[in-house]
């Protein structure tokens, strides 16, 4: 954990590298802002804003609690889906929530109707109230009726209240006394013409139904007169019923006789024909036709003959006569045979005579059925026409039965509507609004309130404070952390060293902290800076490093003294000069009290490099400013110095200058053609980002290179907020001691 970053810019590679050239940079980057460092660095505006606003919110509601007062009061209707019939017991729920909000909307447009509130503002009790005195004339008796009702309408403020099937309509005024009474008046005002046009419909529909009743009981009349003269044209009755009228029977037994006449003739032509074939040949003659022929007497007498011989012949078998020396045997079977095929052909001959009868008498039969048939379906002809008239009149005799039926039927249900909305008007749940809610005195103000403009003044003050630090922020063009300097063209941090006053530790000698107070964060950090710098030095092989401020006060000397002990406590051989002539404070800063000879002596050759350098302790040698007399600005540009440089550069593994101020000292830049390499020290929240750039442009021109620079006296954002890192640093390395 670090409280040091170190960034490298596109200007520079490896850390070698100088930019040279002209003065002219390029245009920085925008420049990013974290808003919590922002917000942390200003905490104490913001609380104390937060302050100032919750008294400004106290004033402002102060005075306005005794200029302009307001009481506010509502006034809640329910919307009512109405009756389906009067004889419900209750009414019945909205079907649809966006049937509620369009029933709603039409209703709050009619609630603001101007002739509403024209009515309500003309009620006497209007007219006693405060508000509508406002608006008398200049004459002292008339009263501006038209702009109450437009002041009026623009500051009531009406609407659904949601989830539900209400509405309201709300007002605010100065005197709570008129609350009510005018919101009541809006609201009665409004109430009776929903009644009026209630009232309005309900009448317009019994009158439209009482039209069309009357018309339907003239009509009924008509057709009943119609109806009686066809019953005396056609001599018909109410009663008569072609289903059951003598003509329809006949008829129907005149059917019954043609279909069993049709039937009969049908058999008597199948048997005819039967016959037919029978004495044909074609089929041969039934087991019946020959029991009706041998039923004759003739064949009985053959029979009787065939028997007798038979008998004749059994007795002589019985008697054991030889049939061949016997001929009256013989005789006998020749005698059966003839008696048999006598019977035989008699039986064909009476057959064919008994179909021949039969076949005439079918035939007469036949001629019989079709004589009587035809006079059948004449009979039936006649009678179907008569019944086909009959069933022509009875149709429309039923059809005007029918048409009158169906007008006392429509009679009927025009005057059960008509019932059905006298009963509904009776009801006061067939309204479709009615007040649910009247207004009250109110019985405190609505405006203004304390509790709301308490936190309105500390939001609007916050806002205005937090917008102000963020504009003065993105305008500021000071450097206050590493992310300014990054948007620099050529600029490498190469450490950050925070306040003194961000050390938990607590700082005696800032000058000398990391000899005295090495545990500390400020210790720390010098030592991480040291680190990149330590090794540019040796990459290049630099043996003398210039310490140059941007401005008066931006810590060069500390710096030195600390960067000296640094490397002096790795070993090296380091000496600290103080070159700032103008204001030196090296010597002091190392707890030395020098008012011998140093460098202006050497350059003016007053003294020797061994009488002139002290030993500072812990490893570092210093080389005072020397005496006032000899410190000239103008032998710092001279060769006399750069022998000077060339002899401690034998001495010394590092020497480190501390040179004035570059904005007041001409001769800072000077001194940079001097040196190896050049440190510039940016104090935070001091330095322009455009004075950097331009210091950055000159050292770019000079024989030193500029190695990075170090942002001194950061505050709060370090790298980060690294409070609590600096703490942990504080805490570890005073364990470590222990």
């Amino acid at each position: 954990m670090s409280s040091v970053t170190t960034q490298s810019s596109p200007a520079r590679g490896g850390g070698t590298a100088r930019p040279r050239g002209g003065g002219a940079t390029a245009a920085p980057s925008a420049r990013s802002i974290d808003p919590f460092r922002v917000l942390r660095r200003h905490v104490w505006l913001l609380i104390a804003s937060i302050f100032i606003g919750a008294g400004i919110g106290a004033a402002a509601w102060y005075g306005l609690d005794r200029a302009y007062p307001l009481y506010s009061g509502e006034v809640r209707f329910e919307l009512q889906p109405g009756l389906k019939q009067s004889r419900e017991v209750g009414t019945q729920d909205f079907g649809r929530e966006d049937e509620v909000v369009r029933l709603g909307q039409t209703e709050i447009s009619m609630l603001l109707g101007r002739d509403v509130l024209m009515e309500a503002v003309r009620t006497p009790q209007v007219e006693n109230t405060e508000w509508l005195q406002s608006y008398t004339l200049p004459d002292g008796v008339s009263i501006d009726y038209e702009s109450a009702v437009d002041d009026l309408r623009d500051t009531l403020n009406a609407g659904l209240v949601r989830n539900s099937n209400l509405f309201r309509v709300a007002w605010s005024t100065h005197e709570a006394e008129d609350v009510p009474v005018v919101l009541n008046r809006v609201a009665n005002a409004y109430i009776n013409k929903r009644r009026q046009m209630d009232e309005s419909r309900h009448r317009a529909n019994i009158e439209l139904f009482n039209e069309e009743m009357n018309r339907t009981a003239d009509e009924i009349d008509q057709l009943s007169e119609e109806i009686e003269d066809f019953i005396r044209e056609r001599g018909i009755t109410a009663l008569d019923d072609p289903r059951f009228h003598q003509t329809y029977l006949a008829l129907n037994s005149t059917v019954h006789r043609i279909q069993e006449a049709t039937v009969n003739l049908n058999v008597a032509r199948t048997e005819y024909d039967r016959i037919q074939r029978k004495l044909e040949g074609t089929i041969r003659p039934t087991a019946d036709d020959r029991m009706r022929a041998e039923m004759e007497p003739v064949i009985a007498r053959l029979d009787q003959q065939v028997n007798e011989s038979k008998a004749a012949l059994f007795s002589l078998r019985e008697r054991r006569i030889d049939r061949n020396n016997d001929g009256r045997i013989r005789d006998l079977e020749a005698r059966i045979r003839g008696f048999e095929e006598q019977r035989e052909a008699k039986i064909q001959e009476l057959i064919n005579r008994n179909l021949e009868s039969d076949l005439k008498m079918t035939a007469d039969q036949i001629h019989r059925l079709q004589r009587m048939l035809e006079e059948l379906e004449t009979d039936y002809e006649e009678k179907d026409e008569s019944l086909r008239e009959l069933a022509a009149s009875y149709s429309e005799f039923k059809e005007l039965e029918r048409q009158r039926t169906r007008l006392e039927e429509l009679r009927s249900t025009d005057m059960a509507l008509i019932r059905e909305l006298q009963m509904l008007r009776l009801r006061d749940d067939a309204a479709r609004v009615r007040i649910w809610q009247n207004a009250q005195v109110p019985r405190q103000k609505s405006f203004p309130q304390l509790k709301l403009m308490l936190p309105l003044g500390v939001i609007l003050t916050l806002g205005l404070t937090t917008g102000l630090v963020f504009l003065r922020e993105m305008t500021d063009q000071r450097v206050k952390t590493v992310s300014d300097l990054g948007l620099i063209p050529g600029a490498r941090v190469v450490g950050v060293i925070p306040d003194r006053d961000e050390d938990p530790t607590g700082i005696d000698n800032v000058e000398m902290v990391v000899r005295d107070q090495p545990s500390s964060v400020l210790a720390e950090s010098y030592r991480q800076a040291c680190a990149p710098l330590m090794k540019v030095l040796d990459m290049s092989q630099h043996q003398s490093l210039l310490v140059l401020g941007s401005l008066p006060g931006s810590g060069t000397t500390t710096t030195v003294s600390n960067i000296a002990a640094t490397y002096a406590a790795a070993g090296r051989r380091v000496l600290a000069v103080d070159a700032n002539f103008r204001r030196p404070g090296l010597a002091k800063a190392l707890g030395i009290e020098n008012h011998g000879p140093g460098l202006g002596d050497l350059l003016h050759e007053a003294t020797t490099i061994d009488e002139a350098i002290i030993d500072a302790g812990s490893g570092v040698d210093l080389l005072s400013c020397g005496t006032v007399p000899h410190r000239v600005f103008e032998r710092l540009n001279t060769p006399r110095f750069d022998q000077l440089m060339a002899q401690l550069r034998e001495r010394y593994d590092l020497i480190v200058l501390d040179a004035p101020p570059a904005v007041v000292a001409g001769e800072a830049i000077a001194l940079a053609n001097k040196a190896d390499a050049t440190l510039l020290l940016v104090p935070a929240n001091e330095a322009q980002r455009g004075l950097v750039a331009r210091l950055i442009n000159q050292l770019a021109d000079t024989r030193s290179e500029l190695i990075g620079i170090m942002l001194n006296r950061a505050r709060g954002t370090t790298g980060g907020y690294f409070k609590k890192n600096f703490a942990t640093i504080a805490s570890y390395s005073a364990s470590s001691e222990r």
